[in-house]
């Protein structure tokens, strides 16, 4: 007996346990009028000014900033997201969009050849099309609009799939911009199951993907786009890493790492995962990050108190506990009881924040994504022990050196085979800057100009007005 097609799709809230939203799932024919519309409204759109898509973008993101409150309740709701930390999300996804509203008009202009009478030579930037995009549950509105405003802005039209566990950024985004003057067809959302969401990849309306969503639908989308010989951006998950120099100050290293560990539950981009350390720096340094764990409160991301909230699927609770323990059993040491943690019950979504230190490169905790509060810490003896360990492993998203030696820093960069390093500080978010990947993360770019090249193609004019 074969089991009946899942049709409803709903959102269990890591608060409490509840069903937050139910959605029903697009069916075939909403789903085929969906990407006609799409198809019909991408050229139209295109043949918009630049400066009127400018004009509709802004006009969404007063309308969100309007809802902001709203808009981080359902955050929490949804994924956990504490609500001091959904109103940042919120702010700092408008900075990048508009950002990237001041890029675009600069880096879609004409660029044109040497002058000639008679003769008119440029190459201009021009939509893909209709573009398909499946979003993250991990920080959604901050992947959202930095996505669909510089996609929307290059003339293309977009058919999302937002994640089934924060369904309704994409959601309210469409209905937003809708409502802020964009034509029919141009954004629309639609929920979808993996497997319709690797046809609607596949389908011969849609010209390029977007993958910022769950990695387990990598596989299917990346065959059902090489079947036609589409375009892929696939943005990944990460294993950051951070190293500190003998020299670093360890207080502003340990404020920092902290905060990209442990913010929004350990999730985010520029998550630090991996904390390499220099022998000299070690033990000092480790016990300011159990300090700055223990001042967490871990509850209710509801309430204004709290700085930690749950993990969003019981998952990655599952996950997180056994790479702990599978550390622990083969010699690490937890730097922080959580039993200091009364929301944390060993088994459920709230989980205290992990300082696991003694670690070896083989654990999971340094080789798999471990989505949640977890940081692992290894000392190390010199700089090219700490590179090498960086490089080590499938996973390249970024890297944080800690040094008061700019030169230093510098050439420890050069070697690091990741899509970001900073230096004394962890991936501050610039929206003139490519927010990148290498190996399993995916060589997807999000921000910069280089985006806009991703969601374009050039099409060279040579035009001969007399012969």
């Amino acid at each position: 007996m074969t089991a009946e097609p899942q049709t409803t799709l709903s959102v269990v809230s890591p608060v409490d346990g509840s069903v937050y939203i139910e959605r029903a799932l697009a069916t075939e024919q909403q789903i085929a009028t969906a990407l006609t519309e799409a198809r019909l409204a991408c050229d139209r759109w295109a043949r918009e000014p630049v400066t009127e898509r400018v004009a509709v973008c802004a006009r969404l993101l007063d309308r969100v900033k309007g809802g902001a409150g709203r808009i981080a309740e359902s955050l929490a709701w949804q994924v956990g997201t504490p609500l001091a930390q959904g109103m940042q999300e919120l702010r700092d996804a408008e900075d990048l969009a508009r950002t990237m509203m001041g890029l675009g008009p600069h880096v879609l202009a004409d660029i044109h050849g040497p002058e000639e009478p008679g003769v008119e030579r440029f190459v201009r930037r021009v939509p893909h099309g209709v573009v398909f995009v499946t979003l993250p549950w991990a920080q959604p509105w901050l992947v959202a609009l930095s996505v669909m405003v510089p996609a929307l802005l290059a003339g293309n039209a977009l058919v999302v799939r937002p994640s089934p566990q924060a369904p309704l950024a994409a959601e309210v985004i469409a209905k937003a911009f809708r409502e802020s003057g964009l034509p029919k067809g141009v954004v629309q959302s639609l929920h979808l199951s993996e497997a319709e969401a690797a046809r609607v990849a596949g389908a011969v309306e849609v010209d390029m993907v977007i993958h910022a969503g769950e990695p387990d639908m990598t596989r299917w989308l990346v065959a059902a786009v090489a079947a036609r010989n589409r375009p892929i951006e696939i943005i990944g998950a990460g294993l950051d890493a951070a190293y500190v120099r003998r020299d670093a100050n360890l207080a502003a290293a340990a404020e920092a790492i902290a905060g990209a560990a442990f913010r929004d539950a350990g999730r985010g981009y520029g998550a630090v995962k991996r904390l390499y350390v220099h022998a000299d720096a070690h033990d000092p340094l480790v016990d300011q990050l159990g300090d700055h764990a223990r001042a967490l409160m871990l509850g209710d991301p509801l309430k204004p108190a709290t700085t930690l909230g749950p993990v969003a699927r019981l998952t990655e609770a599952v996950a997180l506990r056994q790479h702990v323990a599978q550390a622990v059993t083969r010699g690490a040491v937890e730097a922080v009881d959580p039993a200091g943690f009364a929301a944390d019950d060993g088994k459920g979504l709230y989980i205290a924040p992990r300082v696991v230190t003694e670690v070896t490169p083989d654990l999971d905790l340094l080789r798999e994504p471990t989505p949640g509060p977890v940081l692992a810490v290894m000392r190390v003896s010199s700089d090219e022990e700490a590179a090498a360990l960086v490089n080590d492993g499938d996973w390249g998203r970024s890297a944080s050196i800690w040094t008061q030696d700019a030169r230093e820093a510098a050439r420890i960069a050069a070697g690091l085979r990741v899509g970001a390093v900073f230096q004394n500080q962890c991936a501050p978010l610039d929206g003139n800057l490519a927010w990148t990947g290498t190996n399993a993360s995916g060589g997807g770019v999000l921000l910069s100009r280089a985006f806009y090249e991703r969601v374009t193609r050039p099409m060279t004019w040579n035009l001969l007005h007399k012969v």
